[in-house]
């Protein structure tokens, strides 16, 4: 199957196109604490909840005790700890209304969840290629 009949990728390519313009839109504007900042942080955080459900997803395909599995669903499980953090980010922003909440609830996500599953699943891809490196 080719990439471009696919319907992610157009979902993706549509995505990425309202990012950029959405981008170029508040970098034109001087006041950077708007609600249109904030929108832009969901937004762009679809992307990382986007690639958690195909990891994911694509984990269960392969396999969950295969070392692809373990790599994929890890990977995954990251990015959707970054997706919840940037969720708790905007909340903070928006319905409490502080500019920079830190620390906060969201850093455990940032940090504490997301590395460690990051490091797991790149370990996994470095044992499925190290003999062939």
């Amino acid at each position: 199957m080719k990439l471009t009949k696919s319907p992610l990728f157009y979902f993706f390519m549509f995505l990425f196109f309202i990012c950029v313009v959405w981008s170029v839109l508040l970098h034109s504007n001087p006041d950077k604490f708007t609600p249109w900042n904030y929108g832009f942080t969901l937004i762009y955080g679809s992307i990382f909840l986007s690639g958690a459900v195909i990891g994911i997803a694509n984990a269960f395909r392969f396999g969950i005790t295969s070392t692809v599995g373990k790599s994929l669903f890890s990977l995954g499980l990251g990015l959707l700890s970054w997706q919840i953090g940037l969720w708790i980010w905007v909340y903070y922003n928006v319905v409490l209304n502080v500019e920079v909440p830190y620390p906060s609830l969201a850093d455990f996500f940032f940090v504490f969840t997301f590395y460690p599953f990051l490091i797991f699943g790149c370990y996994n891809l470095l044992q499925l290629y190290t003999p062939k490196i």
